[in-house]
């Protein structure tokens, strides 16, 4: 809104802040949508070394939407705590007024299986995008299932906020495996959005952000098999991505350097939490940090500037309590029954990736339950394993798609889980 932009007088607000003080806060009320808008300097740049890589202000200039809560003085609180620092030293920032149009909401996609016609592997000439959300907000995509496309199940574009994607699919894409195809569960531009219980087989960048995503956003019991690139915030200062019990080969978030067109710094305020990959790199830039809580893989250097620090690693190699960080959240905020309406019986009892595997799209995730008689699994004695396993137990079990935990019969045994009460892997009863 022209003639409301004020410029941010404290010195330093930090991460997670949600009060902010203006040189004047006479033009905001209560309810009033406004951006706040970070204005990074060449100081910034330089100190994170990323001048090098071409980086420049008016390109790092990226605004967070937020709703005005309260207003005391020249301090104005807003509704969604800040995920990324604001400070003078390396340009501060300025709050104003938006007025916002044109978004549609409370519309839906459920229930579909897309399949794209193709004339050769690497065909490129058909189905690109399932579903794309563009100034979409308070919608949904539940129950599809994206076979044969080139690109993605389901990206998220152009300010689209508070949408919910679940229980989506993504199979056997078709493209040449390189840059810019194979990203099933994508965020361009938007915030606050969910993606939950959704599966990919065979693409690149499963769950993944593009250049200067604002969050919070969410990926919460996702799994990707067959997977041929890593998951993470994937370029240009991505922030407040959270990593909730996601399974997959490669997660990571760090300094990519001269990577693509100078990707640099992927992302900062992403957290991986009880989330498993045969590789994780989680390192932080300075200023601010990345986590990888109850994380199990292979801790990692970064591939392009191994020399970055590491961010916060907590019990590595040990998944932690409470199981998922988002739905304690959740139950904090709105109470057992917000969780309850929103999870499925699976995953309130733990993870669902064994359940993931199995469904794979085909069907409805629901009828994917506690497993008995091995139905969706390979079964091997008194044990049950991952169908993405292909065969269970043997020699090199770890080695296969579902990695020790759902192949090897030695490893399901120690989980002592009965097939009454979880699906594959588990143990027979």
């Amino acid at each position: 809104v022209s003639g409301t932009k004020v410029k941010i007088t404290s010195s330093y607000v930090p991460v997670g802040s949600r009060s902010i003080q203006v040189s004047s806060a006479a033009k905001f009320k209560v309810g009033h949508s406004v951006v706040v808008l970070r204005t990074p300097n060449s100081t910034w740049i330089n100190a994170l070394g990323m001048d090098k890589y071409g980086w420049t202000p008016s390109k790092y200039t990226i605004g967070h939407e937020r709703r005005v809560i309260g207003i005391s003085g020249n301090h104005v609180t807003v509704d969604i705590p800040l995920v990324d620092t604001l400070e003078s030293k390396y340009g501060g920032g300025s709050l104003f007024r938006a007025s916002i149009t044109g978004r549609i909401e409370n519309c839906g996609v459920e229930d579909l299986r897309l399949d794209s016609v193709y004339s050769g592997s690497t065909d490129e000439k058909h189905g690109w995008f399932g579903v794309q959300l563009s100034r979409a907000e308070n919608s949904w995509v539940s129950r599809v299932t994206v076979r044969h496309f080139g690109y993605a199940a389901v990206s998220i574009h152009n300010e689209s906020n508070f949408n919910t994607i679940q229980e989506v699919a993504m199979v056997d894409p078709v493209s040449k495996i390189e840059g810019g195809r194979r990203y099933p569960f994508n965020v361009t531009d938007g915030l606050g959005n969910l993606f939950q219980r959704c599966y990919s087989r065979d693409g690149r960048h499963s769950f993944v952000t593009g250049s200067g995503v604002t969050g919070p956003n969410v990926w919460l019991d996702c799994l990707a098999e067959k997977c041929h690139a890593d998951d993470g915030p994937h370029h240009r200062w991505a922030t407040g991505l959270l990593f909730d019990n996601t399974k997959s080969d490669e997660l990571n978030v760090q300094n990519r350097a001269t990577s693509g067109s100078g990707h640099g710094w992927a992302g900062a305020q992403v957290l991986f939490y009880n989330a498993e990959a045969s590789s994780i790199i989680c390192d932080a830039p300075k200023g601010a940090m990345n986590w990888a809580v109850g994380c199990k893989g292979t801790k990692s250097q970064g591939k392009w500037a191994p020399g970055e620090p590491y961010g916060l690693w907590e019990s590595h190699g040990k998944h932690v309590s409470p199981r998922s960080l988002y739905l304690s959240q959740l139950e904090l905020r709105k109470g057992k029954a917000a969780v309850d309406s929103v999870t499925t019986p699976g995953q309130r009892a733990g993870t669902i990736w064994s359940m993931l595997s199995a469904w794979a799209g085909n069907g409805k995730l629901a009828s994917f339950g506690p497993d008995p008689t091995c139905k969706y699994g390979i079964p091997s004695g008194k044990a049950c394993c991952a169908a993405s396993c292909g065969k269970c137990g043997g020699t090199g079990c770890s080695q296969l798609p579902g990695g020790a935990s759902n192949c090897c019969t030695g490893s399901i045994a120690a989980a002592n889980k009965s097939c009454t009460k979880h699906p594959a892997p588990c143990l027979m009863p």
